[in-house]
């Protein structure tokens, strides 16, 4: 299972990296260089480590992160990911105790991991560490009550929130097959089903953050982060056909004769060179 959510993390992250909204990024600068110490940041969900990789060279200010996952073995590979990453851009990197620390210029950035059960152990977090609060295709996963427990934390702790890359429900294909609105109705009924943080919010979760952290206090920019897999993305159509098939199967066994047919013409169209697909997606910043 590890190794399937690694090969998955690996795959979208080019794609992550470029839907994510630059415009929301930069309006977090300001926040970022209030304070004359190091931007603490809790990054929940972090994975392999890929939203530190985006989001600290754009930051101009010295960090120190926290990665929490439940995942060990992800956890465990974010030190290779982010050293070869770091080499790439001719960074020096060190160890320091638990901490790995990565030098560019004058910018210092530290990152710690911390394996938690982000459901049962967030007591475990003092939220008052940290300034900024992270994650990124996470928040559609979760229920509603976790998240407000989650927004009421970082609200008491005067925490910003960036919550990054939350699909909000649209799957648009080219061309168009006369199953994609079913099979796109059918993947966000099942993206509701409790994921382990209670019935999850969905392609609802967006809107919901939004107005729950209004609500308590946030002033809140969300802009929309849109995947766009272009034909000679052929890997990734492959892989998000099967990621719309099989949770469709899951929830409607009795259709899967036509889910499979579906599948087929979608991929018959790749192997083409004629497909495309949006996947809509929605940043999130909340400011104290």
């Amino acid at each position: 299972m590890t190794r399937v959510a690694a090969d998955w993390l690996a795959l979208r992250e080019s794609f992550d990296a470029v839907a994510r909204n630059e415009h929301l990024t930069r309006q977090l600068a300001p926040f970022a260089l209030e304070h004359d110490e190091p931007l603490s940041v809790l990054d929940l969900g972090s994975g392999t480590g890929a939203n530190f990789r985006y989001l600290a060279p754009r930051l101009p200010c010295d960090q120190s992160w926290m990665l929490v996952d439940i995942d060990h073995l992800l956890l465990q590979s974010v030190e290779g990911e982010t050293e070869q990453w770091a080499h790439r851009q001719g960074w020096t990197v060190e160890r320091e105790g638990d901490a790995t620390l990565f030098r560019c210029g004058r910018r210092r950035w530290a990152v710690e991991c911390h394996h938690l059960d982000l459901m049962r152990e967030l007591d475990k977090i003092d939220f008052r560490r940290f300034r900024l609060v992270t994650a990124s295709a996470l928040a559609d996963l979760i229920g509603p009550a976790w998240f407000d427990d989650l927004a009421q934390r970082c609200h008491d702790a005067g925490a910003a929130v960036a919550v990054t890359l939350t699909y909000d429900g649209r799957r648009v294909w080219a061309p168009r097959d006369p199953d994609d609105e079913v099979i796109v109705e059918w993947f966000n009924r099942h993206q509701q089903r409790d994921a382990g943080f209670g019935p999850a919010m969905g392609p609802r979760a967006g809107e919901y953050m939004a107005r729950r952290l209004r609500n308590i206090g946030y002033r809140v920019l969300t802009e929309r982060s849109d995947w766009h897999i272009m034909p000679e993305h052929m890997a990734m159509h492959h892989t998000l056909i099967e990621d719309a098939a099989r949770p469709c199967r899951e929830l409607v066994p009795w259709e899967s004769g036509r889910i499979e047919a579906w599948a087929e013409r979608r991929r018959w169209l790749v192997e083409e060179g004629s497909c495309q697909l949006t996947v809509g997606h929605v940043d999130l910043l909340a400011l104290p």
